[in-house]
């Protein structure tokens, strides 16, 4: 989910057991902005604001008013070691 005016990114735990290394990444053509929550807990919600996303390139911070993202790639793995990855389109 994208919240406006402030343009961050909620993900939520829906999986039913805790998540480790969850990495999400706004993808804006060849340009990648990633952003790591170590650990997400059932059902719990943390929202990332901009200034956590960082470059792939050169280790910028990701700027809305210079970049567009076309999806969000969240990927995370469960205490078992089960890969989970989803896809959504960024929506303003």
């Amino acid at each position: 989910q994208i919240t406006s005016p402030f343009l961050t990114v909620e993900v939520e735990n829906r999986t039913g057991r805790p998540l480790v290394d969850m990495r999400v990444t706004l993808k804006a053509g060849v340009l990648l902005y990633a952003a790591a929550v170590p650990r997400l807990e059932t059902s719990e919600k943390r929202v990332l604001s901009p200034s956590e996303f960082r470059g792939s390139r050169d280790g910028g911070v990701f700027n809305p008013s210079v970049v567009r993202p076309k999806e969000i790639l969240i990927t995370a793995s469960d205490l078992d070691g089960k890969v989970y990855e989803v896809t959504v389109p960024w929506k303003q």
